[in-house]
């Protein structure tokens, strides 16, 4: 193992101990939540910016645009959406009508999640529950399946 591995995996150590013993997140189901959450809401964020991209690129007059071409334009098009919050990107995607009304709520209800996961200290009670209460705990993870589903199978019809 390299120097620098070493280094590495002793901060991951530190950082996973002062994760274990934080009281907001001593409990392995409520941490488990939280990165299900986040990596939910991560995964929906770039499905929206995707979205939005194929929206642009096919108001392009019927010109064929190359794969090199794509790639190009995402890359630019997520450099300036890295600014554009999440809220504003469901929003476009509502306004632009490119997923139904059902998702793009549960797509609201998963970043009110994540706003109170990512702020323990203002919801800290609110967290507490999600460990307390399995039918709550339930909820959040068939919300969670439910967006994850519902976007695979929008980009699914979109192939």
């Amino acid at each position: 193992m390299s120097h620098i591995e070493k280094q590495i995996q002793e901060l991951h150590a530190k950082l996973q101990s002062w994760e274990d013993i934080d009281p907001l997140y001593t409990d392995d189901r409520t941490k488990e939540l939280r990165h299900k959450i986040f990596h939910v809401h991560a995964r929906t964020e770039k499905s929206l910016e995707i979205l939005l991209g194929n929206y642009l690129l096919s108001s392009v007059d019927n010109k064929l645009v190359l794969k090199g071409e794509k790639l190009n334009f995402y890359r630019r098009f997520t450099q300036i959406l890295a600014n554009t919050d999440f809220s504003k990107k469901v929003t476009s995607v509502q306004a632009a009508n490119l997923l139904d009304s059902k998702l793009i709520g549960k797509i609201h209800k998963l970043n009110t999640l994540r706003v109170m996961f990512s702020h323990p200290s203002a919801y800290e009670d609110d967290i507490r529950t999600y460990s307390q209460n399995l039918t709550k705990e339930l909820k959040v993870l068939e919300l969670l399946v439910s967006v994850y589903e519902g976007l695979s199978e929008v980009f699914a019809r979109s192939n």
